[in-house]
């Protein structure tokens, strides 16, 4: 205990806040951005803007677009209340028309006791007389707080005005409290039909297998898929086996195997499709090779692709990073050594917290480096959490300025939930995937959204509020994402094909 205040008070001390004995206990410091601009190169872009009470709390977020001529224009805001668990109350969106903000959308959440979402309550404006009801989430949770069920309900709007059965999950867990079963309903109008289930088993504490069902091309619930993993004595995986259901029988899909050095860190990897009407063999159709500093950090990536009908493996994309002595990335460059060969480099400006406060992109032309827009150019905080990822339009120029603050720690009861049991739901779609990737919360606020590969690798992030959407075409096999707000933690499996 005596070591955490401790480290409590020297980063006070680092922001410049003044802390007395007492204080050292109890207050907590945050630090959030209350300003982004992005801008391309044509200076079109936008801006984000928060207001944050002394807790952090998002209260107004708001974001501007930027014409050509440098003009800010409002386009949505989102207004929010927060309980005594800093988790949103009640939010409402709006949208900028015909020069004034117009509420579209509300949400009004309910909590147990210990934090628990409950309940949550979506309205829409219907521009008359008020809020309409539109949908409503209800949730339990065992002794444990962790979420065994969750019913969706649709408003039948006309004469009728009743609240309609829409979907529902449960969930099962063992007793180290791991997911074991997750079993998705919808319903008919009469009855609750299956319509997906997926189903994990564990050895030694480690995810040995995934299994899903869900409802085939002529609408019978049936096996689909099946993920195996296999360790090393590390407990790092170094194959999973993505086999598929069809004709009554498990047919090979997909797979990837790892290399690791001595310390643990990954140093390869190498995907194959299963070539089920030629050769009935395994063909490796991308692989990647890793040079990592002392810390595990990247170095330098070097990716593969195969000529088709070859066994030739061709170098397409490297990465190469830069850092500075605190170990963050200041800079790395893409060279692409397909088609026109295009080099990219990527700058990041860090404040004294090794924050970003600054990305930008160009392209080398001849001995120049010349601005330039990219879909990937994003902003982290110091851990690597995404702040911004430009997505699309693409960006040449991403600015972030910062907020600070103190605050005391929430209730215990508050604290002790976070610990066990998520307070949202997320949804993801499509999975498998082919080109982007969408992924939605059931509340408004931040959620810190990371995508890793199954050594471990985090290869896309960011920072959204309730939804994001995530180009995935360079990826390609078994992924983790991991949705994460206010400390707690949801992660899913999701297939990159």
């Amino acid at each position: 205990m005596k070591a955490v205040e401790k480290m409590i008070s020297c980063i006070l001390l680092a922001c410049g806040f003044p802390i007395s004995a007492s204080s050292a206990q109890e207050a907590i410091p945050w630090c959030f951005p209350d300003t982004i601009t992005k801008t391309s190169t044509a200076n079109t872009g936008g801006i984000y803007l928060y207001t944050f009470d002394d807790r952090g709390n998002a209260l107004v977020t708001e974001y501007l677009d930027t014409d050509r001529n440098g003009t800010q224009v409002p386009s949505q805001k989102i207004i929010s209340t927060y309980n005594r668990f800093d988790l949103v109350d009640t939010s409402i969106s709006y949208t900028w028309i015909n020069g004034e903000y117009i509420a579209m959308a509300r949400k009004i959440s309910s909590y147990d006791a210990r934090g628990n979402h409950i309940f949550l309550l979506n309205e829409n404006n219907n521009g008359t007389d008020g809020w309409t009801p539109a949908s409503r989430y209800t949730y339990t949770y065992n002794e444990h707080n962790l979420k065994t069920g969750a019913l969706v309900e649709t408003f039948a709007n006309g004469n009728s005005g009743q609240w309609v059965y829409s979907e529902k999950a449960d969930y099962t867990y063992d007793e180290k409290d791991r997911e074991t079963s997750y079993e998705h309903y919808v319903w008919t109008g009469t009855e609750w039909t299956h319509f997906r289930s997926t189903f994990n088993q564990y050895e030694n504490d480690l995810l040995v297998q995934e299994s899903g069902k869900g409802m085939d091309a002529e609408g019978i619930f049936t096996d689909l898929w099946q993920i195996s993993y296999t360790y090393n004595t590390q407990g790092k995986a170094t194959r999973w086996l993505y086999l598929v259901y069809e004709d009554g029988a498990w047919i090979n899909a997909y797979r990837r195997d790892f290399s690791y050095d001595d310390k643990g860190y990954d140093t390869a990897y190498i995907s194959y499709e299963w070539n089920l009407f030629q050769t009935e063999e395994w063909d490796a159709t991308v692989r990647e090779h890793y040079t990592n500093r002392a810390d595990g950090q990247r170095e330098k990536v070097e990716h593969y692709t195969t000529i088709a009908s070859t066994t030739d493996w061709i170098l397409s994309v490297t990465l190469e990073y830069e850092y500075n002595e605190s170990g963050r990335r200041t800079a790395f460059t893409r060279s692409d050594y397909r088609d026109d060969g295009e080099i990219i480099r990527y700058e990041f400006t860090l404040n004294e917290n090794n924050d970003d406060i600054r990305a930008a992109c160009y392209v080398k032309k001849g001995e120049d480096w010349i601005p330039t827009d990219q879909y990937n150019l994003e902003v982290q905080y110091h851990d690597g959490t995404e702040i911004l990822y430009a997505n699309s339009p693409a960006m040449h120029e991403i600015k972030v300025h910062y907020k600070s603050g103190v605050k005391t720690p929430l209730p215990d009861a508050a604290n002790e939930r976070r610990q066990e049991a998520p307070a949202f739901s997320i949804r993801i779609w499509p999975n498998p995937a082919r080109e982007i990737l969408h992924v939605e919360a059931d509340e408004d606020g931040y959620f810190d959204i990371a995508l890793f590969d199954m050594s471990g690798r985090k290869v896309e992030s960011r920072r959204a509020v309730q939804r994001a959407d995530f180009n995935v075409e360079r990826h390609h096999g078994l992924y983790v994402l991991r949705v994460e707000k206010n400390g707690v933690v949801i992660s899913r499996k999701v297939m990159i094909l």
